[in-house]
């Protein structure tokens, strides 16, 4: 009676476990649906050198790295990179999207957290940039996002994180919903020459729409001399271990706008295949579905006017989504330099936020 037992819930598993994992696998696996530039897939992690070539050794692991070309799936552990002037698309099966921007290097992993069996990605931002537009009805509504010394919880919305990884500022904008951001403690040394963490609790502010906050990691003995050699002219620094919050700046806007757009070229079109193409296409509308699902829940009056003009692409939405917050943003403080009078200047809307051809 107890080997039919076994045997029964062996075959349980031997069905059910497969088919469980396998849609875990697929709702949490993107497809790259655009690329500009050089863009890098690090994927198949482990400790051996041994794998498909070529092999790079990153972060004290082995990965295999492969050119992101159109329909690639990036699953969690792969790495993210964009080289300098290089941007990517990676659209989700329910419509979540991440807008990868140049010089951005991240890795997501995938995390079981209570016993229902919930999971719960984490985006370890290295360096660069990342716009994010995440649906709080999706598998990512619970999302966390690290940088260097801080944690962000995504609840569904539409925000931006840069992290500058030499530097160790970090700042993230919320166009949409609501990012809690949290601090870690800072560390001390103690008498014994232990590193331990701080009995101070950790700050935490949650920022809104139209808010930015902004935070500094603490400096290194190297950071440190460097920052002694900064001229007076120089913007004030952040104190380590402390969240500034303020309004999102058109500047803060366009860097964001700068970050989110990208071309599509007729000749890449032509390259996919019709599987690809198809999927692509599927990809798309799933995007502008759940995007204006989250716009409409959260700004009734942007849904209307993007429904009465018809904007119908997801690239042509999130331009409409910044530069409605443009408009009412305040100018960066202090005097700005010839580049930002340039990109500040009557034609600012022309240059950024025409809609894509």
């Amino acid at each position: 009676m107890s080997n039919q037992f076994l045997f029964l819930i062996l075959f349980f598993v031997s069905i059910i476990l497969p088919k469980t994992l396998l849609a875990q696998s697929t709702e949490h696996a993107g497809t790259i649906v655009k690329v500009q530039g050089t863009v890098d897939v690090y994927t198949h992690p482990s400790k051996s050198p041994q794998g498909v070539s070529p092999r790079i050794l990153y972060d004290n692991e082995y990965y295999t790295t492969i050119p992101a070309k159109l329909g690639h799936k990036v699953v969690a552990g792969d790495v993210i990179r964009t080289g300098n002037g290089a941007k990517a698309r990676i659209v989700y099966k329910n419509g979540d999207q991440f807008n990868v921007g140049e010089g951005t290097e991240y890795r997501v992993t995938v995390l079981r957290t209570n016993i229902e069996g919930k999971d719960k990605s984490v985006i370890n931002m290295m360096r660069g940039q990342l716009r994010a537009i995440i649906s709080k009805e999706g598998p990512r509504n619970n999302m966390e996002v690290k940088t260097q010394n801080a944690s962000m919880g995504v609840r569904g919305t539409d925000f931006f994180v840069a992290q500058n990884g030499n530097l160790g500022k970090a700042e993230v904008s919320v166009l949409r919903g609501e990012v809690e951001v949290k601090i870690a403690p800072p560390k001390v040394e103690t008498t014994k020459k232990e590193t331990t963490s701080s009995l101070a609790k950790a700050e935490v502010i949650s920022v809104k729409p139209g808010f930015s906050a902004q935070w500094q990691a603490p400096a290194t003995e190297e950071k440190k001399s460097d920052n002694n050699k900064a001229t007076t002219s120089a913007p004030e620094p952040i104190k380590a271990n402390t969240i500034v919050l303020q309004k999102t700046t058109q500047t803060d806007l366009i860097k964001i706008q700068q970050n989110s757009v990208i071309p599509q070229t007729q000749v890449t079109e032509e390259k996919m295949s019709a599987t690809v193409a198809k999927e692509m296409a599927i990809l798309e509308k799933a995007a502008v579905e759940t995007t204006m699902k989250d716009i409409k829940a959260h700004d009734p009056q942007l849904y209307a006017k993007l429904e009465k003009n018809n904007v119908s692409s997801v690239s042509a939405i999130n331009s409409e989504v910044v530069k409605e917050v443009f408009q009412e943003a305040p100018k960066a403080p202090g005097k700005p330099g010839a580049a930002a009078l340039n990109d500040l200047d009557e034609d600012a809307y022309e240059k950024y936020f025409a809609p894509e051809e």
